[in-house]
């Protein structure tokens, strides 16, 4: 029996989505934490061998520490970054990107099969970056008092980074700007984003408890200076305050564009403060190319866009479609979506405001809040595309898409577990699963987003 303290022996055989190493010993999982010591940091990477000491030990699983490597992995790589062991931000640091392929396609098969009850789930290859580096569009920096950066691996620190591997040296830029002015300062402000665009517009945004950032008219000075050069200007600056935003230099939104095979211009898409869009602008590509795919087009379908925010997929997709009914609870992303259609030309999308479970059934029972039109397109629904946040559908949701009796439903999903639960859903209401696409959205992070296809049972 183990016991707290005890030294055992440790195959690391994964990774956790917050850096653990995982492995086994006494029958217990033991999750195993990158460690600092008068050497650096260490960093598990699957393949290691290690002592580790027990620290915690609970009824199916254990915590430990690493005390000595025994056998270095051969996936194990020198960590990418030199803040890799404080911030958090990059659990597979030092795990070649190889390995990363290798533990994200089996994590999808292994939670499909145990949580979604599919039995040899069809699992295709992972679609990869050939480049996996400088990819997120979007950086989110925590404040706490003078200090800025990434929220660290212990509860409550702040990992104050220099450089990074994953956002863009022009939100590097802003944040190492902002620190200076935080330390020059009174001001008061929580958290910093930055976005930046193919377009090379950027916005950053401040979220404050306070309807000002003192001396604000020289941060923007600064940020300008900061952020321009030959490709990217500052265009917009928004203060998030009580569930409210002022703009406080610029424009509200930017302008972001998306290329397709498909068309000869790209797409655009405004994006307001708090809008949802893909952070890895190479990969979008590719996973709005596998829902495509599944979606399996003619030209005369109805397509019903659940969770649509912004309308990106379902814009994407209506130069192929009949027509694309795109729901969202979100006014903001709503108003994005409406004014997206309209700026690539789309004349076959609807976007309606409010929460799936409710509008759907509503369209499906003539009410009359409702156009006649967009009614008789619902109840002929041909494909259903779900693009949940991390927590996935609500079941009165799946109930509602299911009621559609939609032959395909497509599922786009960034957490394996919920979407497995949600396939096991599907299948007892009525639906096979087809197979999955994993599709690398977020490099050297534990994190994986999937496509799954699902067909409706003929009875």
């Amino acid at each position: 029996m183990l016991e707290k303290g005890q030294n055992v022996e440790i195959e690391i055989t994964d990774i956790s989505d917050r850096g653990q190493g995982i492995g086994r010993a006494g029958g217990l999982t033991v999750f195993v934490s990158p460690f600092s010591s008068s050497d650096g940091w260490y960093i598990p990477s699957p393949g290691d061998i290690l002592k580790t000491e027990l620290t915690k030990i609970k009824k199916s699983y254990a915590f430990g520490i690493p005390v000595s490597l025994i056998s270095v992995s051969s996936k194990r790589i020198v960590p990418i970054c030199p803040h890799a062991g404080e911030c958090g931000g990059c659990p597979l640091a030092a795990t070649s990107y190889e390995m990363q392929k290798e533990l994200k396609e089996k994590r999808v098969r292994e939670t499909l099969s145990r949580i979604g009850k599919i039995k040899d789930p069809k699992v295709q290859p992972m679609l990869t970056m050939e480049e996996p580096f400088f990819y997120r569009n979007k950086a989110v920096f925590t404040v706490k008092g003078k200090k800025i950066g990434f929220m660290g691996r212990q509860s409550g620190d702040i990992a104050e980074i220099n450089e990074c591997v994953l956002i863009s040296p022009i939100a590097l830029s802003v944040l190492k700007t902002v620190r200076r002015f935080l330390l020059e300062t009174r001001a008061l402000m929580e958290r910093v984003t930055v976005r930046t665009a193919f377009t090379g517009e950027v916005m950053v945004t401040f979220d404050s408890p306070y309807d000002n950032i003192s001396e604000s008219n020289r941060l923007i000075e600064m940020l300008d200076d900061a952020v321009t050069d030959d490709f990217y200007s500052l265009e917009s600056v928004i203060l998030l305050y009580e569930n409210k935003s002022k703009t406080l230099a610029g424009k509200n939104s930017i302008t972001d564009i998306m290329k397709s095979p498909h068309r000869k211009d790209p797409f655009k898409f405004r994006l307001s403060a708090e809008s949802f869009f893909q952070i890895n602008p190479k990969m979008t590509e590719q996973l709005y190319e596998k829902v495509l795919e599944y979606a399996d087009l003619k030209g005369t379908e109805t397509v019903l866009d659940i969770y649509c925010g912004i309308g990106s997929i379902g814009i994407y997709l209506a130069e192929k479609a009949g027509y694309i009914i795109g729901i969202e609870s979100s006014k903001e992303a709503l108003d994005d979506a409406n004014r997206n259609v309209t700026v690539n030309g789309i004349t076959n999308a609807v976007y309606i405001s409010g929460r799936a479970e409710e509008v759907l059934p509503g369209l499906l029972n003539d009410d009359p809040k409702y156009d006649e039109e967009i009614i008789k397109k619902a109840k002929n629904t041909d494909v259903v595309i779900l693009d949940p946040p991390r927590a996935g559908c609500r079941r009165e949701l799946l109930e509602a898409a299911v009621s559609a009796s939609p032959e395909r439903i497509v599922y786009v999903s960034c957490d394996p577990a919920t979407l497995a639960r949600d396939v096991e859903i599907l299948t007892l209401a009525g639906y096979n699963f087809v197979e999955a696409t994993p599709v690398d959205m977020f490099p050297w992070t534990g994190h994986v987003e999937t496509v799954v296809l699902m067909s409706r049972v003929d009875k």
